[in-house]
């Protein structure tokens, strides 16, 4: 399992894990600094439809030890997501990896502003071969 993290969890992770899902990736999503139970903004759900993935019943979830254990793999937004997870779980760190570019929050944004996050979400995860690079736009 692939876990995605950001800072709220209404976003970018739960975009990243959508896309990833839609692509028959075994993924999940978590926040740093999430309020639990939170649905994904609305820009990100119209955001992520545009890439046939689905979020409308996203519940944010608070990021905990558990999940960093069971994940194979953790990947996060920015540098400073890594670094807070390197501070706060040093024993995961083989496990955590910055997707590159860094993806931008796009909170507060237009929908452009979600679109442009879920394209580079895309372009990160065929970059760090979550998924395939022959994937097509919806």
């Amino acid at each position: 399992m692939i876990l995605f993290v950001c800072t709220g969890n209404t976003c970018r992770s739960p975009m990243a894990c959508a896309l990833a899902r839609a692509a028959g990736v075994d993924a999940q999503s978590a926040g740093l600094h999430a309020f639990s139970g939170a649905p994904a903004s609305p820009k990100a759900i119209r955001a992520a439809k545009l890439y046939g993935a689905d979020l409308t019943g996203h519940k944010a979830r608070m990021l905990d030890e558990s999940m960093l254990r069971d994940a194979e793999e953790v990947w996060v937004m920015t540098e400073a997501h890594e670094a807070a997870l390197n501070m706060m779980f040093p024993q995961y760190s083989r496990k955590i990896s910055v997707l590159w570019p860094p993806i931008p929050d796009p909170y507060g944004g237009d929908d452009r502003a979600y679109e442009k996050c879920a394209k580079s979400l895309m372009d990160a995860m065929q970059r760090a071969g979550i998924l395939p690079k022959d994937r097509v736009e919806s």
